[in-house]
This record gives C-alpha cells, sequence and structure tokens, in this order.
C-alpha cells in the first residue's frame, strides 16, 4: 500500500502590510475567544493567515473595550515582544530609522519591516536560516541577501547608537547615592570583560586566548579603536583582574572583594574592605548589563556558524540594537 503524503498548504502574505503582522500571527491565529477564528479553522488544520490579518487591520474599528479587542491587543503584544525583544511601536520606531536615513530600502517583495524582522529573529533566538525560511516562507537566497544587507546597515547604525556618555560627568546614580560619592565622585564608568560565544577553526583560536589586562592595553594603545580615555583626574572602575594604573581604579589586593564574599558580613572589618565592598557594589554594574543584553539576545551566548568577521559585526549590531530599545523605550 502505497503512503500518501499530504502537501501543506504554503501559506499566502498577500496583503499584509506589515512584516510583524506575519511574525505574531501564529498567536492571533490561536485566538479561541474570537468566533471569527473558529469559523476561519473549520474548513482547515488552522486559521488563514489571511483571516488572522485581516481581524489584526480590523482591529482599530472594533470597540476598545470588545473581548476580542482587548484579548487580541495583548496577544499582538505580548507575542511581538517575544520574537522582536522589542514592543511594537519601538519596532516601528526602527523601521522609521533604517527608512529615513536610507540605509534599508523595500525590495519588489519584501518591506523593510520584514527584512529587520528576519534580522530580529535570528540575533534574538540564534534562528537559522532554514527556520526563517519556514517562518517567512522566502527562499534561503532570499534570507542571506538580507541579512548580508541588514548587517551592512547596522555598521552605520551601530555609530549613532555605540557612544560614549560625556567624560567630564559623572553619573547621577553615584552623585545622588551617598554611599558612592564621597568615594567615587571622579568616576565616569566601569569596564569588565565578557565572554561572547564564537566559532573559530581550532588552529586559529590561539591568537584569541589573552588575559584581560593585555586586551585592555592593546585596546587603549590602538589610536584606531579610538577609545574614549578618561579626563585628568577622572577614571574608570575595573576589577582585580586589572592593573591599577592612571585613568583606572581597581580594589585593594589580597583583600575581600567579591560581592559573595561580603555575605554574613554586616560591617566590613578594615577601610579596605570596606571600600572594595563599595567599589564591587559600583563596578557590577556592567555585569548586570552584560547579563541584561545576552538575556535579550541569545545568539551571543549560542553563535551561529557565520564566518568569523560576521560573527563580530553580529556582536556590534546586538549592542546597538540594545541601547536603542533602551532609548525608545524607558521602561524597559
Amino acid at each position: 500500500m502505497a503512503n500518501i503524503r499530504r502537501k501543506r498548504p504554503r501559506p499566502s502574505t498577500k496583503g499584509s502590510n506589515n512584516a510583524v503582522d506575519d511574525c505574531i500571527i501564529e498567536l492571533a491565529a490561536s485566538v479561541k475567544a474570537s468566533n471569527q477564528l473558529v469559523a476561519a479553522s473549520a474548513q482547515s488544520e488552522g486559521p488563514t493567515i489571511e483571516a488572522c490579518i485581516d481581524l489584526l487591520h480590523a482591529m482599530p474599528q472594533l470597540p476598545e473595550t470588545s473581548p476580542l479587542h482587548m484579548v487580541t491587543l495583548r496577544s499582538f503584544m505580548v507575542k511581538s515582544f517575544m520574537l522582536l525583544r522589542m514592543e511594537q511601536h519601538v519596532f516601528r520606531r526602527l523601521c522609521m530609522y533604517f527608512r529615513s536615513r536610507n540605509l534599508l530600502e523595500d525590495s519588489k517583495y519584501i518591506l523593510v519591516e520584514e527584512q529587520l524582522a528576519m534580522f530580529m529573529m535570528v540575533i534574538a533566538h540564534a534562528h537559522t536560516n532554514r527556520v526563517i525560511q519556514d517562518r517567512f516562507q522566502h527562499s534561503g537566497k532570499t534570507i542571506h541577501k538580507h541579512f548580508r544587507q541588514v548587517l551592512i546597515a547596522m555598521m552605520i547604525f551601530a555609530k549613532d547608537m555605540i557612544k560614549p556618555p560625556p567624560l567630564d560627568t559623572v553619573p547621577k546614580e553615584i552623585l545622588l547615592n551617598p554611599r558612592f560619592e564621597p568615594y567615587f565622585k571622579d568616576c565616569i564608568g566601569a569596564i569588565d570583560d565578557t565572554l561572547v560565544h564564537a566559532i573559530i577553526q581550532p588552529e586559529k583560536q590561539i591568537p584569541y586566548r589573552a588575559h584581560d589586562q593585555r586586551i585592555l592595553l592593546d585596546t587603549i594603545s590602538d589610536e584606531r579603536l579610538k577609545f574614549p580615555h578618561a579626563p585628568p583626574g577622572k577614571y574608570y572602575l575595573v576589577d582585580a583582574g586589572y592593573t591599577n594604573m592612571k585613568g583606572f581604579l581597581s580594589p585593594f589586593r589580597n583583600v575581600r572583594y567579591w560581592l559573595p564574599d561580603f555575605q554574613g558580613i554586616v560591617i566590613p572589618r578594615t577601610r579596605e574592605e570596606h571600600f572594595n565592598r563599595l567599589h564591587s557594589s559600583l563596578r557590577n554594574v556592567i555585569e548586570r548589563s552584560f547579563g541584561v543584553l545576552k538575556a535579550r539576545f541569545p545568539i551571543l551566548k549560542w553563535m551561529t556558524p557565520y564566518p568569523f568577521p560576521v560573527q563580530r559585526i553580529i556582536v556590534v549590531a546586538t549592542m546597538a540594537m540594545h541601547n536603542f530599545i533602551r532609548k525608545e523605550d524607558m521602561e524597559d
């Protein structure tokens, strides 16, 4: 007896003016409160994409107190944030940014919104080309082409988004906190390292193994990197892995320093311990920032096997996107 394999119908995205609608369509299709969605699913395995998109575009005409409006709106916002790592209004601002500066433009079949949505799905979920093909229903060649175009645009975007704060201004988090202000009134920031997953051939990995101090010295001595040196009298906080030198303040050596070391200790025993405890508490902000960045963009923990130059640009792009989201969404 021959096996009969039923061909799954290819979803159609005609009529969709917003790539975000395509991304969140699965959640909108699962809203059981809508009789329209239930009726649409009666003839097939699930609601059609056209029916879901029509429902989303019809939302402005629905009364705001309508259960259908409220449930669909909430589902839209949750799914958009889960897939794109940002709220819907932030994504629209992102698209406006790339359009207004001519960094990206609509192609014959793919809008800027869909190009950015595909890129965000890659860096926010570490999806492969094949997964993006299935979700957006485009060929692998098309996905690859637009991913590279967005990646190039991201390098220009990063120049606007990744900038040091004013180096002559002490952060308000220090000035307004009596715990830190007397000791760190000249601190302008904190520096630390973090591990980013990369895929490199074994015979080429040795040059990338270096101590924290060596990496910092190479960075501040290379004029091409334009490191933002601290003005005279100001400094960055660094941990015990770095040398205490001009412009960089490290903690006391051979003295309790890391925050877990102070668990159960109400009052530090010496002035050095007291200083180290405050130093560690303040510098810990950079570790929390790296933690938020990696949680938002898991590709930093599980890099897709792109060529190494592409992996490097992806890391910069995630930082630029993180800064943009923080800038546009004050509640993020």
